[in-house]
């Protein structure tokens, strides 16, 4: 019996004391940044325990316990590190690794945003991510903003991808932050922070050329003019915003208002792309030393239509060679025309230019009956006239044989011959190049 109540009684205290080096526990992951100014990491205990922090942080806390619960209090910032804090009571030993992480950004976020640019009439948008030892609630993490001198834009929800509201013109300065919110004391930490002076965005060149033959009388011999459309401004992009309601920002776009062209349109001869030749057919006239030069090949009108955003040009050709009789040559090739612009932002008291080097294909043929080159302009707007009236009544005769003399009342008996058209002999080929010339028809 006593051997009994021996051991019943020694059971008893071994689970009595067990229990009571049970109470004692802390945190087993503590994350916190090295800005923090206080830090308050808190336990249980049956006991006021002995604390042993590794590296040591002697002298730089205090402790204090009451009713089995206690804080270890760090009133100045710790240094970035891993340390590992013992907690020894009632006979057991508990142990918490704190990582104190630096106060930033991950390395490629805070690369990012060291050139992070806002425009005027573009959303407010911040893009990071933190660093990946923050294993952290992102609840604890906050985005503050203010855009010029609308009131500041606290404690808005933390994401990788946050966007906010559009900037405006008056806007001389936007502010942001990204802060972290410590639990226990609700201290707010700046993890970061930058201001950043709003741009313009600028305008775009659309290049979109077609160049065609001018019909009009040439004012140069052995010359005419071509007309160039397709260069124009791309200018509806934002540059103001309206914000009166926080719940529906939105942005307001340039009008042609806001657009003044860096000068006229001009051609860049020393541009790989301007490369223009006389042709024979489909070669290169050999004969033909003819350049395009500011001289022969020159804008005589160049300026920005402000009415439609458009850069109508007008180059006078002139010195071309003058083909042999009843032949015609092909003025041929690229040039580069550069165009600019630019939007005036004039509430912001900014603005933003933009230029392109628009390539234009010419294929022009020509011919000059005589040294008027105005007869055979007129001649060939006349022949085009007739020949799409021609195109528009139904042909009396199917025959291509029958039908030839009377599409070319001028070109030899021979064509009669060839029912297809298949032209062998480069005389006839000439002749009926002429002919096409003349009706307006492209070769």
């Amino acid at each position: 019996m006593k051997r009994f109540s021996a051991l019943v009684l020694a059971i008893f205290w071994i689970a009595f004391s067990t229990s009571l080096a049970q109470i004692v526990s802390i945190d087993e992951k503590i994350i916190t940044f090295d800005k923090l100014s206080k830090t308050v990491i808190p336990f249980v205990a049956d006991k006021k325990p002995t604390v042993k922090i590794e590296p040591s942080l002697e002298g730089q806390y205090s402790l204090t316990f009451n009713d089995g619960k206690g804080i270890l209090t760090f009133a100045k910032p710790v240094s970035e590190g891993a340390y590992t804090i013992s907690l020894a009571s009632g006979g057991k030993t508990v142990k918490a690794l704190w990582k104190v992480l630096p106060t930033t950004l991950s390395p490629r976020s805070m690369k990012m945003l060291a050139g992070l640019n806002l425009f005027y009439g573009k959303r407010l948008s911040i893009r990071s991510k933190l660093l990946e030892e923050a294993e952290l609630p992102l609840q604890q993490f906050k985005i503050d903003y203010q855009v010029g001198n609308e009131k500041p834009n606290l404690n808005n929800p933390y994401s990788n991808d946050w966007v906010g509201p559009y900037v405006t013109a008056s806007a001389k300065k936007v502010k942001m932050s990204i802060v972290w919110i410590y639990p226990p004391t609700g201290e707010r930490v700046l993890i970061f922070a930058k201001d950043v002076t709003p741009e313009q965005i600028p305008p775009e060149i659309s290049c979109n050329p077609v160049a065609e033959m001018k019909m009009s009388t040439p004012t140069q011999p052995n010359g005419f003019q071509i007309a160039i459309k397709g260069i124009s401004v791309d200018y509806e992009f934002p540059l103001d915003a309206d914000n009166s309601d926080p719940n529906a920002s939105k942005n307001i776009k340039a009008t042609l208002s806001d657009i003044e062209p860096l000068g006229d349109a001009e051609i860049n001869y020393n541009s790989s792309d301007t490369q223009l030749r006389i042709y024979n057919g489909d070669t290169p006239d050999p004969t033909s030393a003819w350049m395009a030069t500011a001289t022969s090949f020159g804008i005589v009108q160049g300026s920005f239509d402000a009415s439609t955003g458009q850069f109508p040009i007008i180059i006078q050709v002139k010195d071309l060679p003058t083909p042999p009789a009843h032949q015609s040559r092909i003025l041929r090739g690229t040039i580069a025309i550069k165009a600019g612009a630019k939007i005036v932002n004039r509430k912001a008291g900014a603005s933003a230019a933009s230029s392109s080097s628009c390539v234009v294909n010419i294929n022009i043929p020509y011919q000059f009956g005589s040294n008027d080159s105005a007869n055979v302009t007129a001649q060939s707007l006349q022949q085009k006239k007739e020949e799409l009236m021609r195109e528009e009544k139904p042909a009396p005769m199917l025959d291509s044989a029958l039908r030839a003399p009377a599409l070319c009342a001028d070109c030899p008996p021979t064509i009669a011959t060839y029912p297809f058209w298949r032209v062998t002999s480069p005389a006839l080929r000439e002749e009926i190049q002429a002919y096409f010339i003349r009706a307006g028809r492209k070769l």
